[in-house]
């Protein structure tokens, strides 16, 4: 995923810590957006659930459990991540 991250927005020619540095930038984002679009879909039941699940640290698990909830969990990924990298992209152009 990070070589397409830094191909879309055009930083393959940035020293590799300034594209790893952006990349990891934007991961987090993604990941924050993520987790609040999961929470926003989940039934207050499953949203306690989904806290130990995630409070285990085990990324299998929490997959596991997610994709298990909430039908198209990896097309909301894939629309998310192309959400945050299309808005980041539009930023860069602008300077």
């Amino acid at each position: 995923m990070d070589k397409e991250i830094t191909s879309i927005l055009g930083i393959d020619g940035l020293p590799s810590e300034k594209q790893e540095e952006v990349v990891n930038r934007i991961e987090k984002i993604i990941l924050t957006k993520l987790t609040s679009k999961t929470i926003n879909k989940l039934s207050p039941e499953n949203r306690k659930k989904y806290t130990e699940v995630l409070n285990s640290g085990n990324s299998e698990d929490i997959y596991r459990f997610i994709s298990g909830k909430i039908f198209g969990f990896d097309e909301l990924i894939t629309a998310t991540s192309t959400e945050i990298v299309n808005e980041f992209k539009k930023k860069l152009a602008l300077k």
